[in-house]
C-alpha cells in the first residue's frame, strides 16, 4: 500500500464510520433509522450487524469513490479544519496497532462523558501531554484524591486547550 493510499485510508477512518454505505454498490441512499453514530447501539459505539468490509485492495471502484467522495466533501466543506484532520491523519499513522487500539478506547469512553466531565478529561489530558511518566503518574494519583473543590481550582489553572 502507497504512503497515499495510507494517509487517505487514514483520513476517512478519521472521517466517521461509512461501513454501511460502502456495502452498496449503487449510490448511497438516505441514512437507516436509529441512534446517531456516536450514541450506543447498532450503528454507534455497541455491536453491529454490518457485513465486514475487505481491506483497501478489495474494494470495488465505486466503494473506493464512495470513501474518496466523503474524504473530498469533509475537506472542501471546513478549509480551517484541514490542518487538524491532516495532523490526526498523521498522527494515527504513526501509532503502532496497540497504540489505536488504546485510542480508539480513550474515544468510545470520552465520547460517553457529560460536557463537564469532558472539560475535565481533555484538561488533563492537554497538562499530562506536557509531562514525563513519573510526573504524569503524580498527577494522576493527586487528581483522584482531590475534592471537587481543589478540582475545580485546578481547572481553573489549567484550562483546556483548544484545539
Amino acid at each position: 500500500m502507497t504512503h497515499t493510499t495510507r494517509l487517505l485510508l487514514t483520513l476517512l477512518l478519521s472521517a466517521g464510520p461509512c461501513a454501511s454505505t460502502l456495502a452498496q454498490d449503487g449510490p448511497p441512499g438516505p441514512p437507516p433509522p436509529g441512534p446517531p453514530m456516536d450514541a450506543p447501539g447498532p450503528r454507534g459505539q455497541g455491536p453491529r450487524d454490518e457485513t465486514p468490509m475487505p481491506e483497501w485492495d478489495q474494494l470495488t471502484k465505486q466503494q473506493r469513490q464512495v470513501l474518496i467522495d466523503a474524504l473530498r466533501e469533509r475537506w472542501d466543506d471546513v478549509p480551517e479544519e484541514r490542518p487538524r484532520m491532516y495532523r490526526h491523519a498523521r498522527r494515527w499513522l504513526d501509532m503502532t496497532p496497540e497504540q489505536r487500539k488504546q485510542a480508539k478506547a480513550g474515544m468510545d469512553r470520552f465520547r460517553n462523558m457529560s460536557p463537564e466531565q469532558r472539560r475535565e478529561a481533555k484538561a488533563l489530558f492537554d497538562r499530562m501531554r506536557t509531562l514525563n511518566p513519573q510526573q504524569r503518574n503524580e498527577l494522576q494519583q493527586r487528581w483522584q484524591k482531590m475534592s471537587p473543590a481543589e478540582r475545580s481550582a485546578w481547572l481553573h489553572e489549567h484550562p483546556p486547550v483548544e484545539d
